[in-house]
């Protein structure tokens, strides 16, 4: 077998058109299950395979999980020539140009610093609810409303300026939107939504940075095109200006992120912008079953705006959707568990071949409760990310400060960290001098005999520490590619970091535990930097120092849209997860609870684009099943003030064809002889 072959066995006839697709624009219609990823993965192979530099191939998808999988699948097709292939988020993508490009930037007046340093997603939404409280937004839900918003802008290029004619309601929205941009350029802060809009003004702004990246990237891949938002799509054409090769993977029918910006319309609608678009269709699941795929299809048949595909399968018709009626979500709870405790008995299945999908977090509380009480093994999608556990983001604040002293953010998270008689009110009398003296808090602290009322143990402490950072800013920045792994573990010696913990602990020692993850991660990325600045392709336009690309890849990771940066899926565990966090992924047996009127679809979706939208999460979950799907209602449902309230049944529910349905459910309060089987539906 010839190496073409190689890289192209196993593709059927419409994988290998997308896969051989070289020159010019495409958009690949990709439903659920069709072996999207594995096709892109021998595109990417089959380009370097023709002779393509693997520097000139760019390749971007949502999060860094799904960027990290399309990496380590081409590494398993061709080896280590896929090493040099640019792939990651847009973000990261952005962030390279961004780095390069900082005295740009600076001389262009998009940055007010000559060296930029990168807000973390948890201090940009402190820093947003202090501009709240300053305009009198100050309950919760109008605070989250405010987020909401300013993400919702900036992801849509969207400037105060551009809000002029916004409803009254509006205002302190856009006063607090005013403030934040303003202490973000004063400060020479870039926040995640900045890494986007400000690569797309340096790229408007400057001719020779586009000219640079434009030529730079020859083939442009972009996966989960239905989640771009209309910075990223713009970003898109000026980035393949020069070559004009780009392939846009996607299924329109799986797009969920309005909230956060993304407009499917721009794929939808790409054939009115570029009509010499090709479309190439991959409309065969691999996944599920016949029944789920029909179902599923006649689901979103209802939506009016959408591409035209039709998906099948070709595994066998397999069971009918089990569509569970019950009267609260206690009895939907029972029958959930009676049923996963029968197939488990059966030896058919293990507790990891199930999951249990519902529209939002709060749905999980009495299936956990149920579960719990039987003993059922279960994990919640919900857990903490690596990146942004405690200790890590104190090693990320640490290695901020050093590569930037006038970061107040970040040096105001480690102070005190480990523990150094620095309280709330020392810190607030050296911020309100810093604040009247317009200067930094890590000027300011060279500074402590001028400020009154600071116990002199607290200043000798305070002068340790800064001696400890330019300590370490002399030894990182002695030439540009010091060892950062080194640096790592010279912070966690120099302060004794160490000593907060207790090893006897539990607790404590995951802690631990994840440090030395931090000094592993570390030196990785040394061994990676090495690797590059070895390789003939080299290029050190998009290269500055080890320490601010070490510092940029973090706080990427902490916000990339990883929710689960850790993956359990190998515990023998039920996976409870929400329609969101289910895209990607896929189980034997799944329910989708919670189907009515109100929950799913959320009564926040107002109009028929809102409930198009719940209609294609819904398309997500039922897709998410390979083998049984199981779909369940609640006649009742206890909401707040623990009020029972009568329930209608989701429109989704009446959108399955009742053929490939099989009613399950309680009647007057007793169990229908279907809903007494429960335990032996591995067995019809």
């Amino acid at each position: 077998m010839d190496s073409t072959s190689a890289i192209l066995d196993g593709l059927n006839d419409k994988q290998r058109e997308v896969a051989t697709f070289v020159d010019g624009k495409a958009i690949v219609l990709a439903g659920a299950g069709s072996g999207k990823t594995h096709t892109l993965t021998r595109r990417i192979a089959y380009l370097i395979h023709l002779g393509v530099p693997a520097w000139q191939i760019t390749a971007v998808s949502f999060t860094k999980k799904a960027s990290r999988e399309i990496k380590d699948r081409v590494l398993d097709v061709i080896g280590s020539p896929a090493l040099d292939v640019k792939i990651g988020t847009f973000h990261s993508l952005c962030m390279r140009i961004l780095l390069s490009n900082q005295q740009v930037l600076y001389r262009h007046g998009l940055l007010n610093q000559e060296t930029m340093t990168i807000l973390t997603e948890d201090d940009s939404s402190a820093k947003i609810k202090d501009f709240c409280f300053m305009f009198g937004i100050t309950d919760d839900d109008s605070i989250k409303a405010c987020q909401s918003k300013l993400n919702y802008w900036a992801n849509n290029n969207i400037s105060p300026d551009d809000l002029k004619n916004s409803p009254e309601e509006n205002k302190d929205y856009i006063l607090a939107y005013q403030e934040y941009i303003m202490y973000k350029y004063n400060a020479g802060y870039v926040d995640y939504n900045d890494m986007l809009s400000l690569t797309l003004k340096l790229l408007k702004t400057d001719e020779e940075v586009l000219n640079t990246w434009s030529r730079r990237i020859k083939y442009f891949l972009v996966d989960e095109c239905q989640d771009l938002n209309n910075v990223q799509f713009e970003l898109m054409f000026y980035l393949t200006s020069h070559f004009e090769n780009y392939m846009l993977i996607g299924d329109d029918l799986q797009s969920l992120y309005k909230f956060r910006g993304a407009n499917v319309n721009n794929m939808i609608d790409i054939k009115n912008i570029e009509p010499e678009i090709q479309t190439l269709l991959l409309e065969r699941n691999y996944r599920s079953t016949q029944t789920i795929v029909q179902a599923s299809n006649s689901l979103v048949s209802h939506n009016i705006n959408q591409l035209e595909k039709v998906a099948y399968s070709e595994r066998e018709k397999g069971h009918p959707i089990y569509a569970y009626v019950s009267p609260d979500e206690t009895k939907e709870a029972d029958f959930i568990c009676e049923a996963i405790q029968g197939f488990v008995a059966s030896g058919q299945y293990s507790y990891k071949d199930f999951s249990i999908i519902y529209r939002a977090g709060w749905l999980s509380r009495q299936i956990e409760l149920a579960l719990t009480s039987l003993g059922i093994p279960f994990d919640v999608q919900n857990g903490t990310s690596f990146y942004d556990r405690k200790e890590v983001k104190d090693i990320a604040a640490y290695l901020r400060i050093i590569q930037n002293p006038t970061d107040d953010i970040a040096l105001a998270r480690i102070v005190n960290v480990p523990k150094r008689g620095v309280g709330e009110g020392t810190l607030d009398k050296i911020k309100m001098y810093a604040l009247e003296n317009e200067l930094s808090l890590y000027a300011t602290m060279r500074h402590l005999n001028d400020i009154k009322g600071i116990r002199k143990t607290t200043k000798e402490a305070i002068a340790s520490l800064l001696d400890t950072i330019q300590e370490c800013r002399e030894f990182i920045f002695a030439s540009p590619n010091q060892s950062v792994h080194y640096l790592v573990n010279m912070i966690i010696r120099k302060t004794n970091f160490l000593d907060q913990f207790d090893p006897s602990k539990v607790e404590d020692e995951t802690r631990i535990d994840n440090l030395a993850e931090i000094s592993k991660i570390a030196l990785s990325f040394d061994v990676e930097l090495q690797r590059q600045m070895d390789s003939d392709d080299f290029d050190k336009l998009e290269y500055k120092d080890s320490l601010t690309r070490f510092i940029a890849g973090t706080a990427l990771f902490e916000v990339d849209g990883d929710t689960n940066s850790d993956d359990d899926s190998e515990d023998n565990k039920v996976r409870l997860t929400t329609v969101h966090s289910s895209k990607g992924l896929e189980w034997p047996i799944v329910f989708v609870v919670g189907l009515e009127e109100g929950v799913f679809p959320s009564r926040r979706s107002e109009t028929e684009e809102d409930i198009e939208e719940e209609r294609r999460g819904m398309y997500v979950a039922m897709t998410r099943a390979k083998d049984i799907l199981f779909v369940s209602y609640n006649q009742n449902r206890y909401f707040s003030g623990n009020v029972l309230t009568e329930q209608k049944p989701s429109r989704f529910l009446s959108e399955l064809p009742k053929s490939h349905l099989k009613i399950l459910g309680w009647k007057a309060g007793v169990a229908t002889n279907e809903q007494s089987s429960a335990r032996t539906i591995h067995t019809n």
